[in-house]
């Protein structure tokens, strides 16, 4: 079977024979037990500041909860002014439960509305990759 214009058994042989992530442990234990990732959608904040200052808050009022990967922003397709909608992508088993003690919480004098989405799993028992791990978070 073609695997990205390479034979899928050799590149599985040649996979399992590099040992990746041997020297990385950190990451050789992430793809055996992958942490939980998170989507948080977050509403209610400050929307006349710049973004970087918004950025900036977000992360400073959400850091606790988790690694913070990302801060995203909705905009208006046509003006294409932040619309009220942020979104982090967050990692942390229990990061879902940390954000949720954040709803209701105030933010530069307003009250923030928050939402924890898991992100979605790419399966790869099928390449039987070197290392025990069947997903790949934020991916699907």
């Amino acid at each position: 079977m073609d695997f990205f214009g390479f034979n899928r058994p050799q590149v599985c042989k040649e996979l399992k024979v590099l040992n990746l992530f041997a020297d990385n442990p950190e990451m050789k234990a992430f793809f055996e037990k992958p942490i939980a990732s998170w989507y948080i959608d977050v509403e209610g904040f400050d929307t006349s500041l710049p973004e970087d200052e918004m950025k900036e808050a977000l992360t400073n009022h959400f850091k606790s909860c988790g690694v913070i990967a990302m801060v995203s922003f909705r905009r208006h397709p046509e003006t294409d002014v932040v619309n009220g909608l942020a979104t982090i992508t967050m990692m942390g088993n229990d990061a879902d439960e940390k954000v949720m003690l954040l709803n209701g919480s105030e933010l530069g004098g307003r009250k923030l509305v928050v939402k924890a989405n898991p992100t979605p799993r790419l399966k790869l028992d099928h390449l039987n990759l070197p290392f025990g791990g069947s997903s790949v978070p934020g991916t699907s």
